[in-house]
């Protein structure tokens, strides 16, 4: 198979429609014998160069956090932790990122762009898009 057509395979049978079909599944065994005929064009874009991209490390910046509390403290850190794994709607959990939630974001918004701004540029591959028709055969 010629790479374009790899790629319109790719595209013809996207992750929705693979996601879409399974939920119309049986748990089970399915035997398949199928042909399909793909038809139509795709369009590569230029490729182009791009900072690459960062995250926090949740867990890391937690424990560090969290070793700089006295044991007092931590506990009732921990307490208000799994106050909100338990329950998602907790009032105080969202009052607690109303009044602070936006100053942290923006302090590690700002570490974050200051990273990706020291990072390596990377090569990224220019966009693929498809116009495609499938038929059964």
């Amino acid at each position: 198979m010629k790479a374009a057509e790899t790629i319109a395979v790719n595209k013809a049978i996207a992750k929705s429609a693979l996601e879409l079909a399974r939920e119309k599944l049986s748990v089970g065994e399915h035997h398949v014998d199928v042909t399909i005929h793909i038809k139509g064009k795709i369009v590569v874009g230029h490729d182009y160069e791009a900072n690459d991209t960062c995250s926090l490390p949740n867990m890391e910046i937690i424990t560090m956090l969290m070793s700089m509390l006295n044991p007092t403290t931590q506990k009732t850190a921990i307490e208000l932790i799994r106050k909100r794994m338990m329950n998602k709607n907790d009032p105080e959990f969202h009052d607690i990122i109303r009044k602070h939630g936006s100053k942290f974001k923006k302090t590690f918004t700002k570490i974050q762009q200051e990273l990706i701004a020291k990072m390596d540029r990377i090569k990224k591959s220019g966009p693929v898009t498809a116009t495609l028709e499938l038929e059964e055969v």
